[in-house]
């Protein structure tokens, strides 16, 4: 096998992308039925539900934890667009992901949790090597947040869906001050577990990148990448379908 130096490949870790998210509670209007939340908290009423979900495969037992997905676009005439551009790929791709359950995650009736995830983020992470040793973790910064247009997606992203609830925030106090928000989000984000773009895909013979559109490895032979890792940004959705349907069907032809 003939080595090549790809030392130059690992720069292109830098191009590290995942979906960033923060979730919201929020108090349900009183006079609505228990949801999964207040079902948590009483015993008989589990009880009840399990007999239903045994007889008949309905009821409160039928819920996956997620009851509705929505994607969602800043408006158009968001102030968002006076200091950025637009990042989406397409005018009818979103910008943030709204995902609502019927509970909070704990035993706390009366609560239901909203899931909000930048769908098109401009932040920037990275992974390298901690140490020549290759079984030692790797040193991974997502860098969520880095971007400030990240910011702005998530302030305005609660006036496109949130406040469609018709709910109270289940919160202390009410946080006016943009700047106050932005420090609690730098607190609270996480991540939904799509990373892309550490071994990103660029044009035959770009000097960018670690594969081909073909997938191989630029400079080397007999080496394919077929993972999440060779996207050169993030798709504007769930990375499963492009990666394991889209991605290595294409490759398995």
């Amino acid at each position: 096998m003939q080595w090549t130096d790809i030392s130059r490949l690992t720069l292109i870790a830098v191009l590290f992308s995942s979906h960033s998210t923060l979730g919201a509670l929020y108090q349900r209007l009183s006079g609505l039925p228990p949801n999964v939340s207040a079902l948590l908290m009483i015993s008989k009423a589990q009880a009840v539900a399990l007999e239903q979900w045994k007889a008949t495969r309905t009821g409160p037992m039928v819920t996956g934890g997620l009851n509705q997905v929505l994607w969602l676009r800043i408006p158009d005439d968001s102030p968002t667009w006076d200091t950025y551009p637009d990042p989406s790929v397409d005018k009818l791709a979103p910008h943030v992901e709204l995902v609502v359950t019927n509970h909070a995650g704990f035993g706390a009736g009366g609560l239901i949790s909203i899931g909000l995830a930048v769908t098109a983020p401009l932040a920037r992470g990275s992974v390298a090597l901690a140490s020549s040793n290759p079984l030692a973790a790797h040193l991974i910064d997502p860098g969520f947040l880095t971007n400030s247009y990240d910011h702005h997606a998530m302030l305005a992203a609660p006036g496109t869906g949130i406040s469609e609830v018709h709910a109270s925030p289940y919160a202390p106090e009410t946080i006016d001050d943009d700047e106050e928000v932005l420090k609690m989000l730098k607190n609270i984000t996480s991540t939904v577990w799509h990373p892309v773009g550490t071994l990103a895909m660029s044009n035959k013979g770009a000097k960018w990148g670690v594969v081909d559109p073909d997938l191989k490895v630029k400079g080397l032979s007999g080496l394919r990448v077929v993972d999440a890792s060779i996207m050169p940004f993030i798709p504007g959705a769930d990375t499963m379908a492009p990666v394991s349907y889209a991605i290595a069907e294409a490759r398995a032809i």
